[in-house]
């Protein structure tokens, strides 16, 4: 979900794998539910794994590790209260295959009964989301910006970019740079 200060968070996820998943797009910025969060439309991507699909192409990272992950299809349904998006529900398949049109159906009923359900719980967060601050981001970012001299939306780039070089989430690595325990540096790129 999207917060109102602008911070994605994952406001909850059914196991570890889709977790993974979450903190992957999260830390990419990239990826299925980004992409219907940002839209405010449906995505759908019945096989991960058809380097034919040129929807795929705007996602090579994500791909790549998301299919390493043992996923192989994923939709993802804009949460929309009237015309702002708020987030996205994403649901991950381990074998390749298309929704039916039941399926898609139930899939934009749960995103309504989720976005509903989000806007009645206003800024607070649903249980599960975890110990991290969601604004921890935005201040590392802020951080990261007066460190390297780069406007904020090149230290977010790189926040991202270092988070996965490092094999952890963004919010992970926003957590190290606030608490003062990781300072980036021109060399991470």
């Amino acid at each position: 979900m999207v917060t109102r200060s602008g911070q994605s968070i994952t406001a909850h996820a059914t196991d570890h794998q889709a977790r993974s998943v979450e903190d992957l797009q999260h830390t990419l910025g990239e990826g299925p539910g980004v992409a219907a969060s940002e839209s405010g439309a449906a995505v759908m991507v019945p096989d991960l794994g058809d380097r034919r699909d040129r929807t795929l192409e705007r996602w090579p990272t994500f791909v790549g590790e998301v299919v390493g992950l043992g996923i192989r299809a994923a939709f993802a349904f804009p949460l929309l209260l009237g015309t702002s998006r708020i987030g996205a529900l994403t649901f991950y398949r381990v074998e390749p295959g298309a929704l039916s049109t039941e399926e898609i159906s139930r899939g934009w009923v749960s995103a309504d009964a989720v976005a509903l359900t989000l806007a009645e719980q206003g800024e607070a967060l649903p249980s599960g989301v975890g110990e991290l601050d969601p604004m921890s981001v935005h201040q590392a970012a802020g951080m990261v910006m007066v460190q390297l001299g780069v406007p904020i939306d090149q230290a977010l780039m790189r926040m991202r970019a270092t988070a996965f070089a490092e094999g952890r989430t963004v919010d992970e690595l926003a957590e190290a740079i606030v608490r003062r325990r990781r300072r980036l540096s021109e060399e991470d790129r």
